[in-house]
C-alpha cells in the first residue's frame, strides 16, 4: 500500500513530467486520502503550479488562476496558493491583480513565518525569484538550507515552476549540490 504522502510526491511527479492530466492525478492521489481539506489545497496547489508551468505556450493562465483561487476558497492565506495566483495573473496580463497577490503573499509571509520559519523561507525565496531578485532568491535558497534542521527541508526545490528560471545559473547548481548533501 503506498502512503498518501507518497502517492502525492508520484503525482506531483507525475504531474510535472506530462504523464497524467489533472483529472487523472486527483482521481488518482485523492482516493488515498482521507478528506482533509488541506489535502484537497495541497492538490490544486500543485495542479494550479503545473498549468502554470506547462501553459505558457498554450495562454491557460485563466485556468491556472482558477485552480489557485480554488486553493484559496479552501485555505484563504496559503502563500504558496497566493503566489501561484499572482504569477497565472501576470502572465495572463493582470499586472495590477498580480501585485495585489504579491502584496498578500508578503503578508502571509509574516504569519508563516511564526509559525514555520523553514517553509517562510522557501516561500520567501520563491517571491523573490517570482519578482526576479534571482540572487537574493538563491541566497535564501543557500541560507535556509545551511541552517534548517535536519529533514525535508526544501525537498521540492529541484522540481518548483517558479524556480526553472534558475536553472542554469552556478550559484542554484549549488544549491541543488547543497540539497543532495543534506539528503545523505
Amino acid at each position: 500500500m503506498t502512503s498518501p504522502s507518497r502517492r502525492y510526491r508520484l503525482a506531483l511527479v507525475a504531474k510535472a513530467r506530462r504523464t497524467m492530466s489533472r483529472t487523472s492525478v486527483i482521481k488518482w492521489w485523492r482516493p488515498g486520502l482521507s478528506s482533509d481539506r488541506k489535502s484537497v489545497l495541497a492538490m490544486k496547489t500543485c495542479s494550479g503550479s503545473a498549468l502554470v508551468c506547462r501553459s505558457a505556450c498554450a495562454g491557460r493562465f485563466v485556468e491556472a488562476a482558477d485552480c489557485f483561487e480554488q486553493a484559496l476558497a479552501i485555505y484563504r492565506d496559503h502563500p504558496q496558493s497566493l503566489l501561484g495566483l499572482a504569477i497565472a495573473e501576470r502572465a495572463g496580463g493582470a499586472s495590477v491583480k498580480s501585485e495585489d497577490s504579491l502584496a498578500a503573499v508578503e503578508r502571509a509571509l509574516i504569519r508563516l513565518d511564526r509559525a514555520r520559519p523553514v517553509e517562510a523561507a522557501l516561500v520567501k525565496s520563491q517571491l523573490l525569484t517570482a519578482r526576479g531578485s534571482f540572487e537574493e532568491g538563491i541566497t535564501t535558497l543557500r541560507d535556509v538550507l545551511s541552517t534548517a534542521p535536519p529533514g525535508f527541508a526544501g525537498w521540492t526545490i529541484p522540481i518548483e515552476p517558479v524556480f526553472r528560471q534558475l536553472q542554469g545559473k552556478q550559484e542554484f547548481t549549488d544549491v541543488l549540490q547543497l540539497l543532495a548533501r543534506r539528503a545523505r
